[in-house]
């Protein structure tokens, strides 16, 4: 099952030592991404170029160990999280069709 997860980090005026508290915080997760890119967990990731925060792409085998490892993501107080499962392109072309054959069929019977 694939997951993209979005993460933007909350961006406040913070007194130095959350700030820190913060950056300690993404170092922790570029090594807790380094390890689920080993794994074979995480396929993507990316930073954004505008704004604080980025993308992941993980593969994992259930909604249980996809909560997990979110779960255990260092950051999680510091981002706001958005989570899209992903299908393939060719799942939705197929889905396209077959919906489409569907609406041929009642635009055909009016």
């Amino acid at each position: 099952m694939l997951f993209l997860v979005i993460d933007k980090v909350k961006i406040q005026p913070v007194p130095d030592e959350q700030a820190l508290s913060a950056y300690n915080a993404a170092q922790r997760l570029f090594k807790m991404l380094k390890d689920l890119e080993k794994d074979g967990k995480l396929k993507a990731k990316y930073a954004f170029a505008d704004i604080s925060g980025g993308i992941v792409i993980l593969d994992v085998e259930s909604l249980e160990e996809l909560y997990g490892t979110l779960a255990s993501m260092p950051t999680n107080p510091y981002v706001d999280r958005e989570i899209h499962p992903l299908i393939s392109m060719e799942m939705m072309e197929e889905a396209v069709d077959m919906a489409r054959e569907k609406m041929k069929e009642r635009v055909e019977k009016c």
